[in-house]
């Protein structure tokens, strides 16, 4: 069986030896990363393709006769034609839950960052500031402390309530969001009611036709001015140039994302390098143990694929 891994740098991070699990059910092929428009040629000769961010579209799962099964190495399968995998009876499967303490930590991090300012202080140190300080303790920025503070979250699945539980143990209030287009709960509170209330606001919600640029200008008009507003989900849930309109507009807020809406940001984007947002480069999910996981759930969601069980399918 050829399995061919068209986009393995992220999962890797270049150690050939991390698909060992994998090796043991075909002859592997790996390629760092593709061109997109060369997948067809790439993957001619493959039974299996396992890919995070390529996409198949109809006309590639045309061009694939042979392909028979792909393998989504991220949770989000919306790179994937489902409909014409069907067609075409290509079985597919995603890997879900293999990130969830990754991205709570991460989620966590950016607010730990944004309240402590841990980097900003750290920076000082390196260029001197603390050596010619008259006292003991150099104070760059304010320290915020969480304790009693509002943390809503826009989105409650595993990664959200995850981080909800470190935050209430660092002593915060934890609210749940009503995210647009999901059924009423009665946990949940209305996004018009809630925003006013929380002093941090952490996104983990889906990104859907009615979740896109739910952070703009109309929400943050509701928000208070020195809010924090966090983003480890994905990065078209904010309009960043409405953000950043808005931080300008609010000096003692912030925001601290680990997602922008195009990745990498090859066109820029108006938050990196505003001096209140705090920006990393899509890690949060990339913990060693999560990609551990990942590659091993890969693996055996292949082998219950080749043993006739259906794991994590999304094919149905």
């Amino acid at each position: 069986m050829q399995i061919i891994l068209v986009d393995a740098e992220p999962a890797d991070q270049g150690d050939d030896t991390a698909w060992e699990s994998l090796t043991q059910l075909g002859t592997v092929k790996r390629y760092a990363r593709i061109n997109p428009a060369d997948l067809a040629q790439v993957a001619k000769d493959a039974d299996v393709i396992i890919t995070n961010k390529i996409p198949l579209s109809a006309d590639q799962f045309q061009s694939l006769p042979q392909l028979k099964y792909v393998g989504v190495s991220a949770t989000g399968y919306d790179i994937i034609d489902l409909n014409a995998a069907r067609q075409h009876k290509v079985a597919v499967t995603n890997v879900p839950g293999y990130s969830t303490a990754s991205v709570a930590q991460a989620t966590i991090a950016l607010i730990l960052e944004c309240c402590n300012h841990v980097g900003a202080h750290a920076q000082r140190v390196a260029e001197g500031d603390w050596e010619t300080n008259p006292d003991f303790c150099f104070l760059d920025s304010p320290i915020k402390e969480l304790t009693n503070s509002t943390l809503l979250l826009v989105g409650s699945g595993a990664i959200g309530q995850q981080a909800g539980q470190i935050a209430a143990a660092l002593g915060m209030k934890i609210l749940n969001a009503q995210v647009p287009g999901r059924p009423a709960r009665a946990d949940r509170i209305p996004l018009a009611e809630a925003l006013p209330q929380a002093d941090i606001i952490s996104l983990h919600c889906p990104l859907t036709p009615n979740t896109t640029g739910l952070i703009g200008t109309h929400t943050l008009g509701m928000c208070k001015s020195d809010v924090i507003i966090v983003n480890t989900a994905r990065g078209p849930l904010i309009d960043e140039a409405a953000l950043a309109q808005w931080l300008d507009a609010n000096p003692l807020a912030q925001c601290a994302v680990d997602v922008l809406s195009e990745e990498p940001p090859k066109n820029g984007s108006l938050l990196i390098g505003h001096p209140q947002a705090i920006i990393t480069p899509h890690i949060a999910w990339a913990g060693n143990q999560a990609r551990s996981t990942l590659r091993d759930e890969i693996a055996a969601n292949l082998k219950a694929w080749q043993q006739g069980e259906r794991r994590n399918r999304l094919d149905s």
